[in-house]
């Protein structure tokens, strides 16, 4: 169905987006309710809104003041909330949408980079993308060089020792300078430590990144994200995360571990609390366990070519079950003794098919 939708700028291209709006609708189909779990530039809302029935509906949830002009568009289907998606649990309560998209990637226009003081030659170092960050410049006048140094090697991939030497030289400029540092101040100091980066990056890029993503928390309103959107979702709802960075896909897919229900054909040779240890689910007493139903989904050599950006995307798709009453994976614990032939593949009855247009040669391989 067309809509009157377009998104907010022309200049950022969502990523995987109909991979990902294919596989978001999948199970539920055109008349459910649907979740935009990070509306950002809108471009993703809008391919949901093109393939929603008349009667289907979506929330489009972004922490931003940017995204409210969202408010004033006159589909009737959407509605937007100023909030994160790790509040998702609090909006619907009965309810259930039928599929909760995420999109990791942070998609501003060079405009937004410069005002935020994400761009190599803005003038305030600021870097805040949410309400409770702080100035990138005023963390930089209090944090010690282990601090530093751990941010850099944790978010910003950097190896033991250079983290160590980009961390003493920032500060050291900024005892030097005295006044907060510019973003052009520190893009000078990564390119005089590291003069060139192995990956064909600006020297500067990795640092900005790992402050950014350290300031505004952005691995724990993951986590806290993914844990909302299944405890929200329906039974056998589908929930579609879009990674951009290495560190993001690595803890979605670290998340989705913790997060299996345990197999019980490993109770014939382990004791249960080995089983606890290996699948951690099983201490908790979440309503839901998960499991990865396909391989992370790459964007197609077409998408590649029209967006680079595209080149390092992944589309994970995680596959939730919800017990009528009680925890599964508690349960799972205490059928452990169950004979090794009846127990279930992973525990629980998971729907573990994904079926979609676009061809294997998306997938990433093993």
């Amino acid at each position: 169905m067309q809509s009157g939708f377009e998104p907010l700028a022309a200049e950022v291209k969502p990523l995987l987006l109909h991979e990902s709006v294919e596989l978001l609708m999948q199970v539920g189909g055109p008349a459910a309710l649907y979740v935009d779990g990070s509306f950002g530039q809108g471009g993703h809302s809008a391919e949901i809104l093109r393939h929603l029935a008349p009667e289907g509906r979506l929330v489009a949830l972004d922490v931003n003041q940017k995204a409210e002009a969202a408010r004033s568009l006159s589909d009737a289907r959407l509605r937007f909330v100023q909030r994160s998606c790790r509040d998702l649990c609090q909006l619907f309560g009965e309810e259930e949408p039928a599929g909760v998209l995420l999109d990791l990637s942070v998609q501003l226009s060079a405009q937004e980079e410069r005002a935020k003081g994400l761009s190599f030659q803005a003038d305030a170092l600021d870097g805040r993308l949410t309400p409770w960050a702080r100035r990138a410049d005023e963390w930089l006048k209090q944090v010690t060089a282990a601090e530093l140094a751990w941010v850099l090697q944790e978010y910003g991939e950097q190896s033991s020792l250079l983290a160590w030497r980009l961390a003493e030289a920032i500060l050291h400029r900024q005892a030097e300078k005295g006044s907060a540092l510019t973003s052009a101040d520190l893009a000078e100091v990564c390119r005089a430590v590291k003069i060139v980066d192995d990956r064909g990056l600006h020297p500067a890029k990795q640092v900005f990144q790992a402050i950014r993503v350290h300031l505004n928390e952005e691995i724990r309103e993951l986590r806290a994200a993914l844990c909302s959107a299944l405890k929200s979702l329906r039974c056998k709802g589908r929930l579609v995360v879009i990674t951009l960075r290495r560190q993001e896909a690595s803890e979605v897919k670290r998340f989705l571990r913790e997060h299996e229900a345990p197999d019980l054909r490993f109770a014939a040779f382990v004791t249960p609390r080995r089983l606890v240890e290996l699948w951690p689910l099983a201490s908790t007493d979440l309503p839901y366990a998960c499991r990865q139903l396909c391989e992370p989904i790459r964007a197609s050599a077409h998408e590649v070519a029209r967006n680079p950006r595209a080149k390092v995307a992944l589309l994970h798709v995680p596959g939730p079950w919800h017990a009528a009453e009680g925890s599964p994976a508690a349960r799972a614990v205490q059928e452990a003794g169950a004979d090794w032939a009846s127990a279930a593949p992973h525990g629980v009855p998971v729907q573990d098919t994904v079926t979609s247009t676009f061809g294997s040669d998306n997938r990433e391989a093993a």
